[in-house]
């Protein structure tokens, strides 16, 4: 029954069954901009409202049909009583803060040790029902407050009064409550009494809009034929064109219209849902659909939207779904997505849009968008490579308890991811980790490269390349031995022949003296003259032949010299062990989905990581490295001096995570003996790294949104930065002025952490991230505070 308004014979001018900006701000009218209403005045008006519904749940006259059949007098009594909280005037229940649309709710007296903490049970199957869940009845009262205010619009209606904006914002107000009915009803609550009373009101709807059209219709009924009316002369219309209206200038005027159609994005593809990531990265490049430029928030909001929910809804499908199969090149394309989202996230951060939405949700978002990534991506190589089965994958899905998700799909998707690390984890094995050193890591690159076809090949190929090395040095090393033998022998008959020499020498001296003497005492005479000429003669040719040996014993000494260095060492590539050189070749030569898998764990554990990064935290995880060991690789086996004509040609290679050691690789000059007589095996003078520990390595995505954020040149994702300096980051911050409230901003991880004077409603529904199943998402999601803080 439908009380009838008063003075129906005299209709007077439609009015609202509240104040219509009221009304507003709980509906949002299309005909009105967005609610306002953030002043002291405006918080009073809703509680007021709120009040006059809790009272209208006690009426139970003839003229008014129940607001709520089947209340039941407990749930009644704590609704009056919070309505009675609300309408305090007192100040000592609830403080307002209108700027923010959130209260300061007092559980306890004041000046007491703290607020008191309410006693929440958690049932068997995790989810929180009647009076343990408050939750639900809260819900259901802003469902039953809508039907009630639409009730009471459509009994102020009659067909007369039912002007086009009434009709539209009662079909708002319908729309509304059904809305809340809906998720009511999807998660399990009888709403049958509710449904009848908006097809009730839906009716009554139809019928006053009919009766209105019917009115208006039969003031142009042509007159019947043969009437006099019917014969009557036809006159023009008469009347005056209305004055006219200067354009309105306040927000709702023309020149605000045709702002706002100039920041419209026009025509543009939306991405269809299901794409393939190579259709998403398309759409991300298209210039049309990412419009460059300081003001393209609303194209960056689509582009971020998009890319969201396909993921998303990809995470809710489950990782193990046939849509989710992808292929090596869906996996590259999704890895190009992921970039190119984040880039589209720093965009939207400086546009002026960016200060109108919470930071903290943004980030929560990028990163859930990289932890589905890494998860598509695991379940990818997976199947490729059923050994990584195995092995686990990341395990803290704990860490995502930091998040902040406002929308159920955002938080189903971080459940599904919650769950698919949980069920893929293995203690003590997670891959692409550093936890655990990388043991992991080379223990699962140790079995691929011994059951892989290819590497075991390349291995092969590199012994043998490894082993000419070795001959070629042992070789020269032979040849000169043997050389040095003979130089020796050769140097020993010059040094004899030197002695011989310079016995002549010194004798054909004395002969000169002899003579030169007889010439100087006796006289001169033409025989004593040829004598000393003779003798001279004698002289010059014995120094030439000392001066010829004494050339030919340098010669000899210097190629000896040569001859007895011991040749270049041999500097090997790889390790000598053969499990030690296939983990080694793992990461040279490692496959793609390996290559990927490895860069979106590393991606996925930086998320965590505060941006941009301190100089205290870039200390705390940088790391140093001596030898990258691709090049050394490479530069090893490129070296051909002993061997040139390698089995293996092809070049190792880094991704984005690399191999390096903490040691350095030693140089040529100090391997091995100095003197060729030393090598006495053909192991001297052989290096082989098996003694520098390899070590992965990360220096960032290489992708354009870690530019300028502060990383180190190499760091360590993994390391344990403190739990504080996380929850920090992933909480908003409030303006100086209201900074004494940041405290009630706070998510904490348990409850020892959690100080006294905070409430636990929370933390009563925290930790049920490992006890719930992916089919329960739909129904946990709401109550999930302690893996997302809903805002």
């Amino acid at each position: 029954m439908w009380p009838a308004a008063a003075g129906s014979s005299s209709l007077p001018p439609a009015r609202w069954c509240e104040p219509q900006e009221l009304l507003a701000s709980v509906v949002g009218f299309c005909h009105l901009p967005a609610s306002q209403l953030r002043s002291d005045g405006d918080v009073e008006a809703l509680c007021k409202l709120v009040g006059r519904f809790a009272q209208a749940l006690q009426d139970r006259s003839a003229f008014e049909p129940h607001v709520w059949p089947g209340l039941s007098p407990g749930d009644a009594r704590s609704l009056q009583l919070a309505a009675a909280a609300l309408t305090s005037r007192s100040g000592t229940a609830v403080t307002w803060f209108p700027e923010y649309g959130c209260a300061l709710l007092a559980l306890g007296p004041p000046g007491g040790a703290g607020l008191e903490l309410d006693d929440v049970v958690l049932e068997r199957g995790g989810v929180c029902t009647g009076p343990q869940h408050p939750g639900h009845l809260v819900r259901e009262a802003l469902a039953h407050l809508h039907l009630w205010l639409l009730r009471r619009q459509l009994a102020l209606l009659q067909p007369a009064t039912a002007t086009p904006i009434f009709q539209t914002a009662v079909s708002q107000m319908l729309q509304s409550a059904a809305e809340q009915a809906a998720a009511l009803a999807d998660d399990g609550y009888n709403m049958a009494a509710f449904e009848a009373a908006c097809r009730d009101a839906r009716t009554r709807l139809v019928a006053l809009v009919g009766e209105r059209a019917l009115s208006a219709a039969r003031t142009l009924e042509l007159p019947t034929y043969g009437s006099a009316g019917f014969q009557g002369t036809l006159a023009p219309p008469v009347g005056a064109l209305p004055t006219h209206a200067a354009p309105r200038a306040e927000e709702n005027g023309v020149a605000a219209a045709r702002w706002r159609a100039s920041r419209n994005l026009g025509a543009l593809p939306l991405l269809r849902t299901g794409a393939a990531f190579a259709d998403v990265l398309q759409q991300l490049e298209d210039p049309q659909w990412a419009q460059p430029g300081a003001d393209d928030d609303i194209a960056a909001q689509l582009a971020l939207r998009s890319v969201e929910r396909e993921l998303f809804r990809r995470a809710a499908q489950g990782f193990d779904a046939s849509s989710n199969r992808l292929d090596q090149l869906e996996v590259e394309a999704l890895e190009a997505v992921v970039d190119a989202y984040r880039a589209a996230v720093q965009r939207f951060l400086r546009t002026p849009a960016a200060a109108a939405v919470m930071r903290v949700e943004l980030r929560s978002r990028e990163l859930l968008v990289v932890w589905v990534a890494y998860c598509l991506t695991h379940a990818a190589a997976a199947r490729e490579h059923p050994l990584l089965l195995r092995y686990g994958c990341l395990e803290n899905y704990a860490d995502l308890r930091h998040l902040v998700l406002s929308d159920a799909k955002a938080v189903n998707a971080a459940l599904s991811v919650a769950a698919y690390l949980q069920a893929h984890s293995r203690a003590g094995c997670e891959v692409f980790s550093l936890r655990d050193g990388g043991a992991a890591s080379r223990g699962l690159a140790q079995q691929f490269a011994a059951a892989c076809p290819r590497l075991t090949a390349i291995l092969a190929a590199e012994q043998s390349d490894a082993e000419a090395r070795v001959a070629g040095h042992w070789r020269e090393v032979r040849r000169k031995q043997r050389l040095a033998a003979e130089l020796r022998e050769e140097l020993r008959g010059l040094k004899a022949e030197g002695a011989d020499l310079a016995a002549s020498l010194r004798l054909r001296e004395s002969e000169l003296s002899s003579a030169q003497y007889t010439y100087s005492h006796y006289g001169y005479t033409l025989d004593r003259m040829d004598a000393v000429s003779r003798a001279q003669a004698k002289v010059n040719t014995a120094r030439s032949r000392v001066s010829a040996n004494s050339a030919e014993q340098s010669r000899v000494t210097a190629e000896l010299t040569q001859a007895e260095r011991a040749p270049q060492a041999v500097i090997q590539p790889l390790p000598e062990g053969p499990d030690l050189a296939r983990q080694w070749l793992f990461f040279l030569h490692m496959p793609s989905a390996f290559r990927r898998l490895s860069r979106a764990s590393f991606l996925a554990q930086q998320m965590l990581l505060p941006r941009p990064i301190s100089g205290a935290l870039a200390k705390a995880i940088g790391a140093s490295f001596a030898t990258g060991l691709v090049d050394h690789y490479n530069r090893c086996r490129g070296d051909d001096i002993y061997h040139g004509k390698l089995r293996q040609r092809a070049d190792g290679a880094d991704g984005e995570v690399m191999l390096m050691s903490h040691q350095l690789v030693p140089h040529v000059k100090t391997v091995g003996p100095h003197h060729v007589d030393d090598c006495r095996s053909s192991r001297d003078g052989v290096w082989y790294p098996d003694g520098l520990v390899a070590c992965m390595a990360w220096g960032g995505s290489g992708a354009a949104a870690d530019a300028g954020q502060g990383f180190p040149p190499t760091f360590d994702p993994f390391t344990a930065v403190e739990a504080r300096i996380v929850e920090l980051y992933f909480t908003e911050r409030l303006p100086a002025a209201s900074s004494a409230l940041q405290w009630a901003m706070d998510q904490h991880r348990t409850a020892a952490d959690t100080p006294a004077t905070r409430g636990n409603v929370a933390l009563a529904t925290q930790g049920g991230l490992q006890g719930r199943t992916r089919q329960g998402q739909d129904k946990t999601g709401l109550g999930l505070a302690g893996l997302c803080v809903c805002a």
